[in-house]
């Protein structure tokens, strides 16, 4: 008899019990199932157990490495962001949004050579106080650009609206952002959302109109010479791929130069109440962007023919020219009998919004061939700027 199994109990009817004992008797019978023994139930549950902590183990194991890798990283990269990769468009280069405490300062391009580090201009030894009294302009400042100081002002540190005086800020981060000479002949799309953002906000343009192409330095002209709104925003967006971007750029480049009394919000000078400058830190500005040999080009140019592409196809150029030199400073330069033949404005910037006012910043050449930075801001009329002007460089230069 095979006693690996067990029988089943005898059936409780008498039919079922003969034929249960005769089955026995052929050694016929109803065998079980064979079921694990405690022994194996159990070995079965610690190899389960087993398989648990190693799960765990693994699974910690394998984040101890991540953190271990991702640290490694960061340290690497501490320093600044990773350099473009190879197939980056050479012409520009993309800028982190926002973060300016690691946003790049770049001054590595064949047009940063403007002086590095803290450019404020300070007061000379012997600044005087600028009489405005005849004028409508409520502030102002007269630097010489080769001393690097103040020499007469009245309210230079004082918070002001510059208007477009920002857009010289924009051409030097623009410029300070441009990988090569032939990035100025890269070609820019303009943009429909910008175009409309620009004429709801009445913005200033030559009306550039969306789907037209043109180079970058098209646009950096019709920056200046035109004071265009539509081109401030498309070449933030060139730079830095958003406005929001480049509007980072260009306070660090406020900061690094030492500009403390100035905040941008945007690259047109739009009117926000956070978007200020004083009339010192706007003096430094056109100073620096003087020394600057894309920046003094553009600015000193008293035209300029610009090649558009339209969206149809057809070629034609605008004609950009510097409105200020061109028409402003020639009807007004024999105002004053004390500036004839003294000095020669060859460069500058207006601005207006109807919270700043009037807003004008120049640079003009002495007789003797010093270089000079003045700025007024609050007049009322672009005529009562420029007769400030005249007055301030013939009573206070040389």
């Amino acid at each position: 008899m095979n006693n690996e199994f067990e029988y089943d109990t005898l059936p409780a009817d008498t039919e079922d019990a003969a034929t249960y004992e005769n089955d026995v008797q052929h050694e016929v019978f109803v065998p079980r199932e064979p079921q694990p023994s405690r022994w194996a139930m159990d070995e079965i549950k610690l190899i389960f157990t087993r398989g648990e902590e190693l799960f765990v183990y693994i699974m910690a194991s394998l984040l101890v490495v991540t953190l271990l890798i991702s640290t490694i990283f960061f340290a690497a990269t501490a320093d600044g962001w990773t350099q473009p990769a190879p197939n980056v468009d050479p012409g520009k280069v993309t800028t982190q949004p926002e973060d300016t405490a690691k946003t790049p300062e770049l001054n590595k391009g064949p047009f940063s050579d403007g002086k590095k580090g803290n450019v404020l201009y300070s007061d000379a030894s012997s600044v005087k106080t600028l009489d405005l009294s005849g004028f409508s302009a409520s502030h102002g400042a007269l630097a010489k650009l080769s001393d690097g100081q103040i020499i007469a002002s009245s309210g230079a540190d004082q918070r002001v609206y510059p208007a477009s005086l920002t857009k010289v800020m924009t051409l030097v981060v623009v410029a300070e952002h441009l990988r090569s000479e032939a990035a100025l002949q890269e070609t820019i799309t303009i943009s429909d959302d910008i175009v409309v953002t620009m004429k709801a906000e009445g913005a200033s343009g030559m009306g550039l109109a969306a789907g037209e192409k043109l180079t970058v330095e098209s646009l950096l002209y019709m920056l200046m010479l035109q004071s265009d709104g539509v081109a401030a925003c498309e070449l933030a967006r060139y730079v830095a791929d958003t406005e929001e971007a480049f509007v980072a750029l260009m306070n660090k480049k406020a900061q690094s130069m030492g500009l403390t009394g100035t905040h941008f919000t945007n690259p047109t000078g739009l009117y926000n109440e956070n978007h200020y400058s004083t009339c010192r830190d706007l003096a430094t500005l056109m100073g620096y962007a003087m020394n600057m040999s894309l920046c003094r080009k553009i600015m000193t140019e008293d035209s300029f023919d610009a090649p558009c592409t339209q969206a149809t196809g057809s070629v034609f150029s605008y004609h950009v020219y510097n409105n200020l030199l061109v028409t402003h400073f020639n009807k007004y330069e024999d105002m004053n009998p004390a500036t004839a033949g003294k000095l020669t404005v060859i460069a500058g910037k207006t601005g207006y919004t109807p919270e700043s006012k009037y807003c004008l910043v120049t640079c003009a050449m002495g007789s003797d061939g010093s270089y000079y930075i003045c700025v007024t801001v609050g007049a009322d009329s672009y005529a009562d700027s420029i007769k400030a002007y005249q007055a301030i460089y013939g009573g206070y230069v040389g």
